[in-house]
């Protein structure tokens, strides 16, 4: 991927996550709709939430911000805490050039950086 597709990739990547947080951070405030039951429904939402939240960040920031999201569903009253949109302005405004430097890295590969296998393979001479 060239260095202009790969900022693509990360502005894509950064709105992306930007709406999904806020989905998220509305689904988990959606059991005060249901006072009785919406705790119930903070047992199932918190490792849902936990686990898509690593699945977004990885890393350290992952694993802290994960289980910050499970704790948070968990305690009762703490569920208007927009956590998921939270940690997407840490890690895209306040972070924000460690993190594209850090995609860019990731994604940024040259042509020398990839092994053509095509040719060994057709330089091989199978005996039997």
């Amino acid at each position: 991927m060239d260095q202009k597709a790969a900022l693509e990739a990360f502005e894509k990547q950064k709105k992306q996550r930007l709406i999904i947080g806020i989905l998220f951070d509305l689904l988990g405030m959606l059991t005060y709709i249901f006072p009785a039951i919406g705790e119930l429904g903070d047992l199932a939402w918190a490792p849902i939430a936990a686990a898509t939240f690593f699945g977004m960040y990885r890393g350290l920031t992952g694993i802290i911000g994960g289980s910050v999201v499970f704790i948070e569903e968990l305690l009762p009253v703490t569920d208007v805490i927009p956590t998921f949109t939270i940690a997407w302005f840490w890690v895209y405004m306040i972070k924000g050039k460690a993190a594209k430097e850090r995609f860019l890295k990731e994604h940024s590969k040259t042509d020398s950086d990839t092994i053509d296998i095509t040719s060994i393979q057709d330089n091989k001479k199978i005996t039997t």
